[in-house]
């Protein structure tokens, strides 16, 4: 009597477990320190992936000074063209999304920020160019 219960059961939960929708996927990305080339592959990447898969969304998040403006424009197409929606998030608390990483949190479809974090300074920096006035200012 106790196996015709059990498999009436499994069927059950068999048809219960697939009513149960699955998460949302979601391919989450960090940009620790200077924007530079390598950032461009690993955004580039994770978009890539996030395509592939079938993700929900990409979230970017960001912890930047800034960095290189080839990078950061570089990266900024590929948010944007990204058929995947992009959510750039200035995290953790203390960080900040300054100069290109301002470029970046703005690329995205969602930009959104950490409390306690700041983001500003938006002035590209150009590495072993002559400092125009604004750069003098920001020294």
């Amino acid at each position: 009597m106790r196996c015709s219960v059990i498999f009436a059961v499994v069927p059950v939960a068999l048809l219960m477990a697939q009513a149960i929708p699955a998460a949302p996927k979601i391919i989450a990305v960090d940009v620790n320190g200077m924007v530079h080339p390598i950032t461009v592959e690993i955004i580039g990447s994770a978009l890539t992936q996030a395509r592939n898969e079938h993700a929900a969304l990409v979230l970017i998040r960001l912890n930047t000074p800034g960095g290189l403006m080839d990078a950061m424009r570089q990266t900024i197409e590929k948010i944007v063209s990204s058929p995947v929606p992009v959510v750039t998030y200035v995290g953790p608390s203390g960080g900040r999304a300054a100069s290109a990483g301002f470029f970046l949190l703005e690329s995205g479809d969602i930009a959104a920020m950490a409390p306690g974090t700041n983001t500003g300074a938006a002035h590209p920096v150009l590495l072993g160019a002559e400092l125009d006035a604004v750069m003098k200012q920001k020294l």
